[in-house]
């Protein structure tokens, strides 16, 4: 069973991305719309969420600062963090993320950086 979390402060992200994970075949899809909710939501949702779909920055805190509470949470969460701001790439995944994707995105890509995280991992 895959599930997935999307967490971005914009209700249009968040449902357009829901529906579109729902097609791709995620049993469930939780929703955080502010970044406090993340953590615990991840922590609640049983099975726990497979991919994370992380919006940065995300109202007044930074995705990162999100994503490293993930971390610390489950070290083998999967974030796809997604920003306006194609200069935070390579800190975003320095710092762990799965994947990353410029804002404004296309459903396609999308769907690429999710395929790529639902991979098994090498050696698993």
């Amino acid at each position: 069973m895959r599930t997935a979390l999307v967490a971005d402060d914009e209700p249009l992200h968040r449902e357009l991305l829901a529906v579109f994970l729902e097609t791709m075949g995620f049993s469930s899809v939780a929703m955080a719309s502010e970044a406090v909710q993340v953590v615990p939501l991840f922590l609640a949702t049983e099975p726990r969420p497979s991919i994370v779909l992380l919006d940065h920055p995300f109202g007044r805190f930074s995705g990162l600062e999100v994503l490293r509470d993930l971390l610390s949470a489950d070290p083998h969460v999967r974030v796809v963090l997604m920003s306006q701001d194609e200069d935070a790439r390579t800190y975003c995944m320095r710092s762990g993320a799965f994947d990353f994707i410029v804002k404004p995105y296309a459903i396609p890509e999308v769907g690429r950086a999710v395929n790529r995280a639902m991979r098994p991992a090498v050696g698993s």
